[in-house]
């Protein structure tokens, strides 16, 4: 493992020798950063601009000290801890601009908003936010293993998409989806998000099924939401979604849900995927329009929930 430290006072290439140095305003010459390696921006490293112009890696990034700005052309890959910088700036980018963390990391903003794709890609690991973030958009794109992010909130301002077919994303935290965007993902058996929150002025698009292997709590507080084509797979946990219309639904497995508010749908509601009872509390589970309705069902599905037409 090793020390890099931005040195370049003007615009610079992440992959240039001329950028990189071993000590803080030490001389140039170091060896581009590797995934051995801890990257430092701090206030030697001027106020230029950071052109991370190759998909590029590291071992953990700061840029607490930064007043530069960064111009992601392409993708910075971090193998551990991601720290901003509240006096950093972003460029507009033409390319790929994606920050990703790729392995047990602690996430911290310092209060700066990341205008572009963040994105998981990792094996099994454990995700801390040390505050609160901001994205454009967020992908979870998992490889091998299941990922677990705890501790406050991220606010996403267009997108939200789980890639991998398989993997779950639980933990405590908080998923606000506050913009305009798409919430997509190609579930089988993975779940996108365990604590999920609809607030926003704009149209929230949810395609392809959307669903979970754990509880969920999702919450509907404003928004535009449109569910047309999309299946909500239902497991287990609390919704309270009064205001959103969803298109099919399916209730799986025997874990309990509990609907804070009328949960309302205007496809079909497919009963339990096995032959055992499942206890669905709360409020009413109502069906709208001229189509659609109540087929499938296998077992017993019981509880103090009424099924209205």
């Amino acid at each position: 493992m090793a020390l890099r430290f931005w040195v370049s006072a003007g615009t610079g290439d992440y992959n240039s020798t001329t950028n990189w140095s071993a000590s803080s305003g030490g001389a140039s010459g170091a060896s581009v950063p590797t995934t051995a390696d801890d990257v430092t921006w701090d206030a030697n490293s001027g106020a230029g601009t950071v052109a991370v112009n190759v998909s590029s890696v590291a071992k953990s990034v700061n840029f607490t000290n930064f007043t530069g700005t960064v111009d992601f052309k392409n993708t910075l890959s971090v193998a551990g801890n991601i720290t901003l910088g509240l006096g950093m700036s972003f460029a507009n980018s033409t390319g790929t601009p994606v920050l990703r963390v790729t392995a047990t990391a602690t996430l911290t903003s310092n209060g700066a908003i990341f205008p572009y794709t963040f994105s998981f890609l990792t094996a099994t690991a454990t995700i801390t936010l040390a505050d609160n973030w901001e994205v454009n958009d967020l992908t979870h794109d998992l490889s091998t293993g299941n990922i677990i992010t705890n501790g406050n909130t991220f606010f996403i301002n267009g997108n939200l998409t789980n890639i991998n077919t398989v993997r779950s994303i639980s933990g405590t935290t908080v998923y606000v989806m506050q913009g305009t965007g798409t919430l997509s993902s190609n579930f089988t058996t993975g779940n996108i998000v365990t604590n999920l929150v609809f607030n926003t002025i704009g149209t929230i698009t949810i395609t392809g099924t959307i669903g979970h292997t754990t509880t969920i709590t999702w919450t509907y507080t404003s928004g535009t939401i449109i569910t047309t084509g999309s299946t909500f797979n239902l497991n287990g946990g609390t919704l309270n979604l009064d205001g959103m219309v969803w298109n099919n639904v399916t209730y799986q497995s025997t874990q309990n849900i509990t609907h804070l508010s009328d949960f309302v749908y205007e496809g079909l509601l497919y009963g339990l995927t096995s032959s055992s009872s499942k206890i669905v509390n709360g409020f009413s589970i109502r069906h709208i329009g001229l189509s659609g309705g109540i087929t499938n069902l296998i077992g017993n599905a019981g509880g103090s929930t009424g099924l209205q037409g």
